[in-house]
């Protein structure tokens, strides 16, 4: 890096490990790094929403929000760091399908190991992690899906799938990343465009209390069910790029009273820049939101980001439900909403 950045222009980011950082004059696209797919460019505030998520090998990842795809393909990369003995997944949902595309040629760039994505609304995706076929015989893998299939009266496949993945015994995921749709008003390049659309269009957007109302039960809703599909004992972790209480602090403290299995964990301030991450917005060690992080762009260069951690303390009814609908459809011929990996 060195001698296509130049050294005087590389910098550590001492809290996230495997991060540098850049002058935001230096252009990473065009360098052979970049074309090779040895380097991405993510905001460091996106790096520590999935540092803090604690990816470790063998993790089933699932990224409800997906696009456009480097925090998905950050996932996979430490769920499945070793090549010769893949078996973390990373799972990427996005209702959009051309961000879904662009997602997926990231994906193909960086060669990211096992990983699915599947077009839908994340507040109903209920599909569970898969397993990586372990053998070598590619023969017995098509056998063994064909197998699945018969049992199964047909199998629907996400629209891109890497590694041999198949359907296996696991039914909830070990790390959920909730990075919602929000109005983005903490993300510089998004409020730097209002220059060309005109700031009544920011004003419609970000100022109107129908969409702060409508875009806040929605991020309720995927919180929510990234929470069901998250085993007990597994970490959740919500984000947005807006500064608005309304879709932060708010959506998280009426989940936690709502959700009694629901645990709110403090990020550790050596996954942060500085102490100030967790007490611009809450100086109270008491409040029931301490621990929640907020990046602020003047404080500390990057895009405004908010972050809490949640964990599950323990089964849920509606863990214990999905269960049962899982077990339901496994044994049913006729009914059959599970997607498993076909291609080679």
């Amino acid at each position: 890096m060195n001698e296509e950045f130049g050294k005087e222009n590389i910098s550590e980011v001492k809290y996230l490990p495997g991060f540098y950082q850049l002058p935001s004059n230096v252009k990473i696209s065009t360098t052979s790094l970049y074309k090779k797919g040895q380097i991405y460019g993510i905001d460091v505030s996106s790096g520590v929403a999935v540092g803090v998520l604690d990816v470790k090998p063998g993790d089933h990842c699932l990224d409800l929000c997906t696009a456009p795809g480097a925090k998905l393909s950050m996932m996979a990369d430490l769920a499945s760091p070793n090549q010769e003995s893949l078996n973390g997944s990373a799972t990427g949902i996005d209702i959009s399908e051309n961000r879904l595309n662009v997602c997926k040629n990231m994906l193909k760039k960086y060669k990211s190991p096992n990983v699915r994505l599947f077009l839908m609304d994340g507040r109903n995706f209920n599909e569970p992690p898969p397993s990586v076929w372990q053998g070598e015989n590619k023969a017995d893998y098509y056998k063994n899906l064909q197998n699945i299939e018969s049992k199964k009266g047909g199998v629907m496949k996400p629209i891109y799938s890497t590694g041999r993945l198949y359907e296996g015994p696991h039914l909830l995921y070990d790390k959920v990343l909730v990075d919602v749709e929000c109005t983005h008003d903490g993300s510089l390049k998004h409020i730097l465009k209002y220059n060309e659309w005109g700031w009544e269009t920011f004003e419609n957007k970000f100022l109107q209390e129908e969409r702060i109302s409508s875009i806040s039960q929605l991020q309720k809703e995927l919180l929510e069910n990234g929470f069901r599909m998250l085993k007990p004992g597994g970490t959740l972790v919500y984000s947005t790029c807006s500064l608005s209480k309304a879709q932060n602090e708010d959506v998280v403290s009426l989940f936690l009273e709502e959700e009694k299995c629901a645990k709110l964990l403090p990020i550790d301030v050596n996954h942060l820049p500085d102490e100030s991450c967790l007490t611009a917005h809450i100086s109270n060690k008491n409040d029931p939101l301490w621990g929640t992080v907020r990046f602020n762009p003047i404080l500390h260069g990057t895009s405004g980001l908010f972050i809490a951690k949640i964990t599950k303390i323990k089964e849920t009814s509606s863990q214990i439900e999905l269960e049962i609908s899982n077990q339901s459809s496994s044994n049913s011929d006729e009914n059959s909403h599970k997607r498993i990996k076909i291609e080679s």
